[in-house]
């Protein structure tokens, strides 16, 4: 990054496990020079990833200008980030809805200190998109005012951002999930679809994870990770794509895939209804016969006008 310019700080977002999220944050010195560096960094390839480059917008104008200490080890002591039930995952955003259109929409709840939409490396939306509020409390007012609201069209899904899902060793205090159509009863080996069940994923994967991942071979319009009644992940998820096409070069590109030291297992999405009713058995001769014959059955009347066909 220094090649674009004097930097003044530099770092990398990391998960509450200490997991890299993947991006980070470069300070400059000057405006032109930030301009230089998405310009000539934007898509460069960095340890075999694409990288992709933006300008940091930041919600608050009173904090423009200011920088995070250096990098030392009173960087140790800033105040740790906003609960995790303070941040909330949008998808199914129209493809043409930026970070400004979701943080205006918004903001109707409450206050807002941070919205992104996720883009891929070509700058396409990926139709997913983050909401940090200041407080838990608007977050939840945010999901009971916009799960389910239509912008242009599209009916948005909203719900708290699970950062991170422990293992077998995950809090068991934690409340159980809200059914989920998407993810729950869901598995593998079905029909060819626009979706696929992905097994034995790492146990820290998140859902922002699979979109990226696996838009690589086409569109993602959703991905979840399925979860335990515990809330803790079941090391499986569900990804849905633009066309059937897509889910099978999935399927047959990232197949036995090593992801963290984790062969995938990747088959088109089946789902198990529990709440199903099994269908009545097949009525025969037989079944009939020693219906009739049982102890303490009733005889069909042999005088009836019209006696039960057999």
């Amino acid at each position: 990054m220094r090649q674009a310019g004097n930097v003044l700080f530099a770092d990398v977002l990391t998960l509450s496990n200490g997991k890299s999220k993947g991006c980070g944050i470069v300070e400059y010195s000057t405006r032109e020079e930030a301009q230089k560096a998405i310009a000539k960094l934007t898509n460069l390839d960095f340890d075999g990833r694409e990288i992709f480059v933006r300008e940091d917008r930041e919600t608050d104008s009173s904090s423009r200008g200011r920088h995070p200490p250096p990098p030392s080890s009173s960087s140790r002591d800033r105040p740790p980030p906003p609960s995790d039930g303070s941040q909330l995952f949008i998808a199914n955003l129209p493809y043409s809805a930026g970070w400004q259109d979701l943080k205006d929409l918004f903001r109707e709840a409450g206050d807002i200190i941070r919205a992104d939409v996720y883009t891929n490396s070509t700058g396409r939306s990926k139709g997913v998109g983050t909401v940090l509020f200041s407080n838990p409390n608007d977050a939840e007012i945010a999901i009971e005012k916009f799960n389910g609201f239509e912008m242009d069209g599209r009916a948005l899904e909203v719900r708290v951002d699970r950062l991170v899902r422990g293992g077998p060793s995950a809090d068991p205090s934690r409340p159980a999930p809200e059914p989920n159509a998407f993810t729950d009863g869901a598995r593998g080996n079905g029909h060819m679809s626009e979706t696929i069940f992905v097994d034995n994923l790492p146990w820290a994967t998140t859902d922002n994870d699979l979109v990226e991942l696996f838009q690589t071979v086409g569109t993602v319009e959703r991905a979840q990770i399925q979860l335990e009644p515990s809330g803790r992940s079941a090391g499986s998820g569900v990804v849905k794509f633009d066309t059937p096409a897509s889910a099978d070069i999935a399927i047959e590109k990232f197949h036995n895939y090593n992801y963290g030291n984790r062969p995938l297992k990747l088959s088109f999405v089946s789902y198990n209804d529990a709440s199903a009713p099994p269908p009545p058995p097949p009525v025969t001769i037989a079944g009939i016969a020693e219906a009739i014959s049982a102890p303490g059955a009733i005889p069909f009347p042999v005088s009836a006008p019209n006696p039960p066909p057999f």
